[in-house]
């Protein structure tokens, strides 16, 4: 790993934080952006997606809406640097934005580690940690206390941060559990990523440090890895959540079928509950691999999804037009616009409206009306899957 620093600000940055710009649109539900002051009193903005299945992943570096961020001027209008660079979008084999992948140029494959993200960052000399939206998540702050218990590991990432990089960490066990069951919590590491080129380190050579290969992940020869592989892997694997194949131009995922059925989502497909919260937590793509050769499921969580979709794109849109065409009003004259144009047509939106009344960004307004409709989930099944018993 070249212990050289990347400049400051570089073309590269600049065209990224454009194009991510670009894609962030203010009525959209595809891709967010979302300003934090760091704990160090730093101005720094987050680029994320909002809802997978409404995204275009072919927009210009659009896969790279996972978290990343950048530092931000005083004005904050320009970038200064690319602070934090977690792993690109990428996806399980079937799904339709799967990379081009050839098993003959497979490098490796790591064993999937069944936690949450977490990368760190380098803030005014200090070491610093944020999960994929933000560093004042509840799981951020527990990855935090238990580095603090390992000074060593620390000190390396820090130096990781200083040259340069990202490292991207699985935090997994008792306090933060999924699936698999992990005696005790824990940061495994993933990869190492340059914060300007994006390209990875080769995992031979985390292997070689001393201090990081202690947390590495299993790594994995490529000598194996073809079709017939990830079928018996994807078929027959048993206590794990699967593998992540790694190739020149990207990742693919290769989850167990034991996987799925332990996290109950091969019975989700059962229950219209259940289909929803699956939309609602982004698992989708985890179900769809699941029922990959099932037209009729397929079938049902595209019309899932789709309608998820638009009952965001709509409470989203009208919450924020309704907002601009009487921001001039006060607080009750407001509420009885809103009342006489909602309250009988679709209570929901008049909720959505209403709490859009107070200045509120649409990063927040977004999470919001996430809330209101998993409260509310009988309004996002389709039609012609709707049932009363339910």
């Amino acid at each position: 790993m070249t212990k050289t620093r990347t400049p400051r600000v570089s073309r590269h940055v600049t065209k990224l934080f454009k194009e991510l710009s670009a894609i962030t649109k203010e009525k959209s539900i595809q891709f967010v952006s979302h300003d934090y002051v760091t704990g160090m009193g730093t101005k720094v903005r987050v680029f994320d997606y909002v809802v997978a299945a409404a995204c275009n992943w072919k927009e210009p570096s659009a896969k790279e809406a996972r978290g990343i961020m950048f530092e931000m001027d005083e004005t904050n209008t320009k970038p200064l640097r690319i602070m934090c660079r977690p792993m690109e979008k990428f996806f399980n084999i079937g799904e339709p934005d799967v990379i081009d992948y050839n098993w003959d140029e497979c490098q490796y494959y790591t064993e999937k580690a069944d936690g949450s993200l977490i990368s760190t960052f380098e803030d005014k000399g200090v070491l610093d940690m944020k999960s994929m939206s933000n560093m004042f998540t509840e799981v951020a702050m527990k990855a935090k206390v238990w580095l603090n218990d390992h000074p060593e590991l620390k000190a390396r990432l820090l130096q990781l941060c200083l040259d340069g990089y990202t490292a991207n960490m699985e935090f997994v066990g008792p306090s933060n559990q999924n699936v698999l069951s992990y005696d005790e919590d824990c940061l495994i590491l993933l990869n190492v990523r340059h914060n300007q080129t994006g390209e990875y380190v080769d995992v031979r050579e985390i292997r070689k440090d001393a201090i990081l290969r202690q947390y590495l992940t299993g790594v994995f020869p490529p000598t194996f890895a073809d079709e017939k592989w990830a079928n018996h892997i994807i078929e027959h694997a048993k206590e794990i959540e699967g593998f992540v194949a790694s190739f020149p131009n990207g990742h693919v995922k290769v989850k167990t079928k034991w996987y799925f059925e332990k996290h109950a989502i091969r019975s989700a497909i059962n229950s219209n509950r259940e289909v929803v919260k699956m939309v609602f937590d982004e698992n989708t793509d985890d179900l769809r691999a699941m029922f990959a050769d099932n037209p009729n499921a397929l079938k049902k969580i595209n019309a899932f999804e789709m309608t998820y979709i638009n009952r965001l794109e709509y409470l989203f849109t009208t919450a924020i037009e309704f907002k601009e065409k009487h921001k001039h009003l006060d607080r009750k004259s407001y509420a009885a616009v809103a009342q006489s144009e909602f309250v009988k047509k679709d209570k929901m939106v008049f909720d959505v409206v209403m709490t859009n009344y107070a200045t509120m960004e649409h990063t927040e307004l977004l999470e919001s009306i996430k809330r209101f409709v998993q409260f509310q989930w009988r309004k996002v099944v389709p039609a012609e899957y709707a049932v009363h018993n339910d």
